[in-house]
């Protein structure tokens, strides 16, 4: 039986009726390329499942493996988003000890077709992508499939799918924060929720709900400015509660700040305990008791999947660290 013939760049051209020029623009991510023979393009990829020979172009250009790495959000918003720069950073230095380099690419809107656009342009050797809301997944999911027949492997990160992924435990770290308040003596725990679009912030409510008698629970919402969290603060304290449970560092630094400002002393008046264990966690006033988020682990986690051939999962475990916000109830 004759081989199959190998799909060429002229090809693609043909099918989509453009040059061979344009796709390889496309393929390459130029700017100024017109979207309608964009989307020609990329359908004739698809059609024909061609594959860019990347290798050869890495012997051209010296280049070496590349990770990409998506974040599904606002730019503006990563601009001052501690964690995701934490984030970052240990993506870079796993990929570095591996000879890898990284890109990163952060977009607010997750669109199959320009993920797939983006992915191929750069000749990626993996990707990770970000969490995302769980709308999203289902039309997403059938583009990252199609990534298998470029032998691009992706792992998603704080998203369950068919494929690879990566979390952490947020519902046991709930647990064992609220489980290290009652041994303090605190049975009334508020809970500042996040953002439950996504499966981290589901799975951190789940852990709080199961874990205290409904009427010892109290839910702070996610999006609230700093008049309507002093009016919370009010309302948890005229209701007994002695405690609160934060879904992340930077909610911990703004309750924090509000609590300062109303003349309340943590941990004498009330405890907090945050989420992430960020680089400042340990130097706020007092410094903030949190659970920890084992990122480097998750990460390796991630990469050792991409490595790994098999639509496989990881799944971390944070820990409890212990500081100066809590104090026995008095």
């Amino acid at each position: 039986m004759k081989n199959r013939k190998k799909v060429t760049l002229i090809d693609v051209a043909r099918v989509a009726g453009v040059s061979p020029s344009t796709v390889s623009r496309v393929l390459n991510g130029f700017p100024y390329i017109n979207e309608e023979t964009r989307k020609k393009v990329m359908k004739a990829v698809e059609a024909l499942n061609y594959v860019p020979d990347y290798f050869a172009r890495s012997l051209r250009k010296g280049m070496h493996s590349v990770l990409g790495f998506i974040v599904p959000e606002q730019p503006e918003r990563i601009s001052g988003d501690i964690y995701m720069a934490e984030m970052i950073a240990v993506i870079d230095e796993v990929a570095g000890k591996k000879g890898m380099g990284v890109t990163v690419w952060v977009s607010p809107v997750l669109e199959g077709e320009k993920i797939l656009e983006w992915i191929l342009s750069r000749g990626l050797s993996g990707v990770i992508i970000n969490a995302f809301p769980e709308s999203v997944k289902k039309n997403l999911e059938k583009h990252l499939k199609r990534l298998a027949d470029f032998n691009i492997p992706v792992v998603l990160l704080g998203v369950e799918w068919s494929g690879r992924w990566a979390k952490v435990d947020c519902e046991s770290g709930i647990k064992k924060a609220v489980e290290y308040l009652k041994n303090l003596g605190h049975n009334k725990i508020a809970f500042w929720k996040g953002d439950e679009r996504y499966l981290a912030s589901r799975e951190k409510m789940r852990g709080y709900n199961s874990s205290l008698h409904f009427s010892h629970r109290f839910i702070i919402p996610t999006y609230i400015s700093e008049e309507e969290l002093s009016g919370f603060i009010d309302e948890i304290l005229e209701n007994g509660f002695t405690a609160v449970i934060t879904s992340t560092d930077e909610q911990a630094y703004r309750l924090l700040k509000i609590l300062n400002k109303k003349g309340l002393s943590v941990p004498e008046d009330i405890s907090v305990v945050g989420f992430d264990d960020l680089p400042f966690s340990e130097y706020t006033c007092p410094s903030l008791t949190t659970v920890r988020v084992p990122l480097k682990e998750l990460i390796e986690g991630s990469v050792d999947l991409l490595e790994s051939g098999n639509n496989d999962s990881c799944v971390v475990v944070p820990e409890l660290v212990v500081r100066e916000s809590c104090a026995p109830l008095r």
